[in-house]
This record gives C-alpha cells, sequence and structure tokens, in this order.
C-alpha cells in the first residue's frame, strides 16, 4: 500500500510505504499549521480488501 499527502497544497509531499497481513493494521498522520487538526488515516487489511477511514477523532496531539 503506498499513500501520499500533504498538509496543504503548496507542501512538499511525503509518502508512506508499508506491506499489511490480513488482520494488521497502521495509521498515516499528516501534521498541518498550528492550530489546525492533523489529517490522520486508519488503515486496515481485511482479508483481501483494504479498509481505510477517517481516524482523526481517534489521534492526539
Amino acid at each position: 500500500m503506498v499513500v501520499t499527502g500533504a498538509s496543504h497544497p503548496d507542501a512538499q509531499p511525503v509518502r508512506f510505504v508499508t506491506t499489511l497481513l490480513p488482520g494488521q493494521r497502521t495509521m498515516v498522520v499528516i501534521p498541518r499549521d498550528a492550530g489546525e487538526p492533523q489529517a490522520a488515516l486508519a488503515i486496515a487489511r481485511v482479508g483481501d480488501r483494504l479498509v481505510v477511514e477517517n481516524a482523526r477523532t481517534a489521534v492526539t496531539n
């Protein structure tokens, strides 16, 4: 799985690459400017599927 993201359109993008086995999960967190909430994705492998959810509420600064 490859995730590419940036904190805003003019920011330098970052790329996160990982291999997940069935039942494994990971989180990708992209910080933003001071005072703005960070962007966060929870990604899980369920069988042969990838499940991607907005995880912003699950992550604290």
